[in-house]
Formats: C-alpha cells, structure tokens, sequence
C-alpha cells in the first residue's frame, strides 16, 4: 500500500472574542457650585449659583462604550440643549430636566429636579427708634425693634448696632433691646441693620 506521511510542525486557529454588548444607560446626577440651602426637601439657589452635570457610564458586567453626550432642558421638556459648559437659571421656581447617552446608543430615562432661584433681599422694617426721635436721660428707653422678612428664608440672620454721628463709636444692640440713654454718650445716633438669607442675599 502506498501511504503518505506529512508532519505538521504547527498548529494556530484564528479566532475572536466579543465581549457583551453596552445595554446598560448613563447615569447623570445635577450638581449646584454656589450659596445653596435645603429646607423641607426643597432646593434653594442664588442666581450666582451655577448648574452643571456629571454622567458617568457603569459597569455592570458588561463593558461600557463611555459617555457620548448629555443634554437638558429648563421648565419645557420639547426644548432640549446640548450641555457643554455650566450655567445659572434666573429668579423663580425652576424643573431642570437632564439625561444622557452613550457610545452604545443607551439613552437615560429623563431626570428632573425641582430649583426654587432666591435673587431677592430680605425686607427691613426698623419701627424703633423712630427717625429724629429724641430721648431724655432717666425719663425715656431707647428701644430697638426692627422686622426682617424674606421671600424663601422664614429665619434670615440679622445684625445691628447704634453709629454716632460725626465718629467712629458703634455699638451693637439686638432686636427688643432697651438702653438707658445715660449708658450711651449724647448725641445723634443712628440704627443699622444689615440681613442676609440663606443664600446670601442681603
């Protein structure tokens, strides 16, 4: 019989892995760089606070493609915008909408966050001293009284203080004080009071 020998020196197959396919969307969070407070659940910014975005694309056993855009809209979900840098929003109550997509073509459900922007400064009403008010030595109180409203902030913080005419004397008094005139030198004096919410309106 007539039989044929051939030795192989080498054996190699080609072959490809594929890894699974990115089903998996962004996940987006809004972030606020600026004065900012929280109260009952509700967000409070200045208008010098800033709104930006960050998207990251998780790993969840699969490998990601990476974050392709993120867009959002501010009060009208039919008017989305590419987001590329951060931005303020202007007084009054806001719905930032936000949501990104991947390489894969993942698109993240719509998010949105509620934004209540404080440009306003709280309201000082002084009804005590009264303006060209004068007071006696041992016979009249000068008392301090003085009302601080603001549009969000039910507790702005307040400070105050007596300056006199003509110098540099100040003195700090409170809200509901009462001073003798003789514990002060005589003269004019007029009150100040300074308030700020809590976003730093003042």
């Amino acid at each position: 019989n007539n039989e044929i020998t051939i030795t192989l020196s080498m054996l190699s197959s080609i072959f490809v892995i594929l890894a699974p396919a990115d089903v998996t969307p962004p996940i987006t969070r809004m972030e606020v760089i600026g004065p900012q407070a929280q109260m009952e659940a509700r967000l409070y910014v200045s208008t010098s606070a800033f709104i930006s975005f960050v998207s990251t694309d998780p790993v969840s056993g699969r490998t990601p493609t990476g974050v392709m855009r993120t867009e959002y809209a501010i009060d009208d979900l039919s008017r989305f915008s590419l987001y590329e840098n951060q931005f303020t929003l202007s007084t009054g109550a806001h719905t930032v909408y936000f949501r990104s997509q991947d390489r894969g073509g993942n698109v993240e459900i719509t998010q949105s966050s509620q934004v209540n922007v404080d440009g306003l400064s709280p309201e000082i009403i002084i009804t005590s001293p009264t303006a060209g008010g004068t007071f006696i030595a041992k016979k009249d109180l000068i008392r301090i009284s003085f009302q601080v409203n603001d549009n969000y902030d039910p507790a702005p913080s307040t400070s105050a203080f007596l300056s006199k005419s003509v110098s540099s004397n100040t003195i700090a008094v409170t809200n509901g004080q009462e001073i003798e005139p003789l514990s002060i030198p005589s003269g004019y004096w007029s009150l100040t009071v300074h308030a700020a919410d809590f976003v730093g309106n003042f």
